[in-house]
């Protein structure tokens, strides 16, 4: 392990900690290495590992004629997850959000740029016995239908099984069909916006999927939060959706 030596005033190739308050951490910014500002940069995260509470960050959790529950023993290759099941049910929506709907969400788009991510993993593959979707992204909605939103969605039988990155603004969507499969492996879904919410790209294991970025019908005018949701339209067979992480960094534009 190398070690990092530092003499103040950016000495080292470091960055000037002129300006910033104390305690702050040298992080891996946009354009590399810079000091944590809690007034210029947001860093959210949950792995999901804090037993009988849903999370260590206040996410709320909905049925919707599923059952939702935290597994703090982990699984292989998981350590700790959130899991979203629809039982036996043709027709469950496990659905599970971070702050408020209807117009009271926790992030609102363009105010600088940010990355986040979420980590899963599928019990199995959606099917025409037992089919559904799983959506995973930044609403304004609680359910699948969103109003304004930027998430990647996945089933079966569109775009052959397909990741797709989508955006929708009042209603009106625009959808990147990638070119990387679903799978049960654990997989890294990844969603990339920029300063001003002019563009979202989207990733599956770090790699930008095909006709990403997308350029419209981004949400600017609705604040939005965090969410995630398994639909089931098909079969009576249990599925489930895990959810290992999630990550979020948005470095603000304007200083607060």
């Amino acid at each position: 392990m190398s070690n990092i030596s530092y003499s103040g005033g950016g000495g080292s190739g470091l960055p000037s900690t002129t300006g910033l308050l104390p305690g702050g951490q040298l992080i891996n910014g946009f354009s590399g290495a810079e000091w944590f500002d809690p007034r210029k940069h947001i860093i959210i995260y949950d792995d999901f590992c804090a037993g009988r509470n849903w999370s260590w960050i206040g996410w709320d959790a909905d049925s919707n004629g599923g059952t939702v529950r935290t597994n703090a023993d982990g699984n292989t290759g998981m350590p700790g997850y959130f899991q979203l099941e629809t039982d036996g049910s043709t027709s469950a929506a496990p659905f599970l959000h971070l702050g408020e709907f209807g117009g009271f969400g926790a992030f609102l788009l363009g105010g600088g740029r940010m990355y986040y991510h979420w980590i899963i993993k599928l019990s199995a593959l959606s099917d025409a016995t037992d089919t559904y979707t799983v959506q995973v992204g930044l609403g304004a909605t609680q359910g699948s239908a969103q109003t304004d939103a930027v998430y990647m969605s996945y089933t079966h039988g569109t775009n052959s099984g397909n990741w797709q990155g989508n955006c929708v603004a009042a209603s009106t969507a625009s959808t990147a069909n990638g070119d990387i499969a679903a799978s049960t492996d654990i997989q890294v879904i990844g969603m990339e916006v920029n300063a001003d919410a002019s563009s979202v790209a989207f990733y599956v294991d770090g790699t930008e999927i095909a006709n990403s970025p997308i350029t419209t019908n981004i949400p600017t005018v609705s604040n939005i939060s965090p969410y995630a949701i398994i639909e089931k339209s098909a079969g009576t067979s249990e599925r489930e959706l895990y959810l290992d992480q999630f990550y979020l960094f948005q470095e603000l534009t304007t200083q607060r």
